[in-house]
């Protein structure tokens, strides 16, 4: 799908599987890569996906899983937002 093979470096969301099982234990997350290359095809928003899943999981009570997006979002966001430099129109 999106030109997008399976996973085989990391443990993530596009690892491919053989049976439901094995399906099952398979991590509900992108790894960096496979999120680089899904949001390079569909043209997203990293942050505002984070954060939407971030309330998504909120709201439908896995406090868990909205507390390693929250985590994750705060690894993206650098310490200091003004050292942030845009980035530049071509």
């Amino acid at each position: 799908m999106f030109s997008m093979a399976h996973c085989t470096e990391n443990e993530c969301l596009m690892n491919g599987s053989n049976s439901l099982d094995e399906t099952d234990r398979s991590s509900m997350h992108l790894c960096p890569v496979c999120l680089h290359k899904l949001q390079w095809n569909l043209k997203f928003d990293v942050m505002r996906r984070y954060r939407e899943l971030r309330d998504i999981y909120a709201r439908a009570g896995y406090a868990d899983l909205a507390d390693w997006t929250r985590r994750r979002i705060a690894s993206l966001q650098p310490a200091d937002p003004s050292a942030v430099e845009p980035t530049a129109c071509r």
